[in-house]
């Protein structure tokens, strides 16, 4: 009982992980994966999730060890850390919450009928998502992403399943043809937000202490990572649930995914309504609805909270002090989440009417810099403030230098590539 008891109370920051990964990654990157290379493609998107996996499970595991929340690992290593942590966020945080903006209006306008400017209607949503947070704080973003995420959870595991047996031999061909630059190209956007950018295992290890806060325990390292593993590999079987539609339905029917984010939108749910029949239109919209909800909240929140916690660190704060009382609700956190806000907005303005372009270039900023949110998490698990008892094994530890290994080498190959012109 006293187990059950620890995960209620640590249960909920592994949804939002899920939450903010089954959005742009799924949604979008893994259904146009499908709709492009088929199913086979799976083993890459499966392969990134088993290499990721303890750069993000570092983040809780961090936390609920130590105490602290990663940014404060960060800083134990030097505040060169934490400002390269900072950097990695800025290249493309404005892009991403633009994109997360625009497909969430693109979505809710198909579903309901509505004809206005994506990027009004985006903008509408962004700014009545930080009214949301500001109001409810955690607490309120903690209850309705598992709502959320239950609804998504049904319908997408229906869709999946009717779309199975539509899954013809186009649907599984992967052709020798297609593993060019391009493809390349494909497998770093994808790579990079896949299932979500490294630096949300920074917002995993704040959401952890949190939770903690809004439940007044300390978190429990195994319901912590229980917690945890439930968000990752649940976003990881959701991924194939996407996956399964695109290459059912439409890589069969040669369906070239939109560039634009509302016409995009209207093939999602096309897709769903294909799978299930026209009767299932009030399930289809409340799924896709619901996952960009999810992701545009939960994005909306954890990036102020990170951007509290470095300004703390920055300002000379002491290393496990900052994250001891709560980084949301204070005049730093409103002034984050407006500046976020504003700034996706005045990108909106200006980049609507490429949303695939857009969308594509923040997510291989992300590919670009995942080696380095890799190793820096590496660092704070295993040379950390946490005793030796409390680290992670020699397995773990070798799992984690394989990944950021295999990151590095991908990396320093497509800037050789792109640096030497070939990918122009």
């Amino acid at each position: 009982m006293a187990g059950l008891s620890q995960f209620r109370h640590a249960f909920g920051p592994g949804l939002l992980f899920a939450g903010t990964a089954i959005g742009l990654s799924h949604l979008v990157q893994s259904t146009r994966a499908g709709a492009t290379y088929g199913v086979a493609i799976g083993m890459v998107i499966l392969l990134i999730h088993v290499l990721k996996y303890p750069l993000f499970r570092f983040g809780a595991y961090y936390t609920a060890a130590s105490g602290e929340s990663l940014v404060e690992g960060y800083r134990r290593q030097g505040v060169f850390a934490v400002w390269l942590l900072l950097g990695a966020m800025l290249a493309y945080v404005f892009f991403a919450v633009g994109a997360i903006g625009m497909l969430t209006a693109g979505l809710i306008q198909t579903a309901i009928g509505l004809d206005i400017d994506v990027r009004i209607s985006g903008a509408v949503i962004l700014v009545a998502g930080a009214i949301f947070l500001i109001v409810g704080r955690f607490h309120w973003l903690d209850l309705v992403n598992k709502v959320l995420i239950a609804v998504l959870s049904i319908s997408t595991i229906t869709a999946a399943a009717m779309s199975l047996p539509r899954l013809g031999a186009p649907g599984w061909t992967f052709h020798a043809g297609d593993l060019d630059l391009k493809f390349l190209l494909f497998i770093a956007a994808l790579g990079g937000f896949m299932p979500v950018s490294s630096d949300a295992s920074v917002w995993q290890s704040v959401w952890t202490v949190a939770k903690a806060k809004d439940a007044g325990v300390e978190p429990d390292r195994r319901a912590v990572l229980a917690d945890f593993n439930i968000g990752y590999w649940g976003a990881a079987f959701f991924a194939v649930c996407f996956l399964i539609m695109g290459a059912a339905i439409m890589r069969p029917a040669g369906i070239e995914p939109a560039a634009q984010a509302a016409p995009f939108a209207g093939q999602l749910i096309a897709l769903y309504e294909s799978a299930l029949g026209g009767w299932a239109a009030p399930l289809i919209a409340a799924s896709v609805i619901s996952v960009m909800l999810s992701t545009t909240l939960t994005g909306l929140d954890a990036l102020p909270r990170v951007f509290v916690a470095i300004t703390r660190v920055l300002r000379g704060e002491p290393v496990g002090m900052v994250t001891k009382v709560r980084l949301d609700g204070t005049p730093a956190y409103r002034f984050y989440l407006l500046v976020l806000v504003g700034g996706a907005i005045i990108l909106m303005a200006f980049l609507a009417s490429s949303f695939r372009r857009f969308l594509d270039f923040g997510t291989t900023v992300a590919f670009l810099v995942a080696p380095v949110i890799a190793i820096l998490n590496h660092r704070a698990v295993f040379n950390g403030p946490m005793l030796a008892h409390a680290r992670p094994g020699a397995a773990m530890k070798a799992w984690s230098i394989v990944g950021i290994l295999t990151f590095t080498g991908f990396t320093v190959t497509y800037l050789w590539l792109l640096i030497g012109g070939y990918l122009d």
